[in-house]
């Protein structure tokens, strides 16, 4: 399951590669595949992960992953550089929105003693006190 995870990061290294060397001009059809996969590739794996790990799949990183996708229908009219700052914005856009979100993995998996230490941080009584 870290094949895709190490993949991604690897293809999107391959297409900073090809952003650095065309960044004026549109990418050719293995450009694309390697400014857009790196990216999709990475949360494919993380979302596979997730579902083996704790049997769910997060919503939020398969609508970047569609939207990423689609972005492929336009790549080609676009220049390098601003395909790479679509593809940016979009997982930029993805981190903002997992931030605000209240679903977020560590606090499904707290640590109840922890939690009590906390709120005895704060003055506040925990369920052993």
């Amino acid at each position: 399951l870290h094949v895709p995870i190490v993949a991604g990061v690897i293809v999107t290294a391959v297409g900073d590669e090809l952003l650095i060397a065309h960044a004026g001009r549109a990418l050719d059809t293995g450009g694309i595949v390697m400014v857009l996969g790196g990216p999709i590739l990475f949360l494919l794996g993380e979302t596979l992960f997730r579902v083996r790990m704790i049997g769910s799949a997060n919503a939020k990183r398969l609508s970047a992953i569609a939207v990423l996708g689609l972005l492929g229908i336009l790549a080609g009219k676009l220049a390098a550089i601003v395909l790479v700052t679509v593809v940016v914005a979009v997982l930029v856009g993805l981190a903002i929105w997992e931030y605000d979100s209240d679903d977020t993995p560590g606090q499904k998996l707290a640590d109840p003693v922890g939690a009590d230490v906390g709120r005895a941080d704060r003055g506040e009584s925990g369920s052993w006190a």
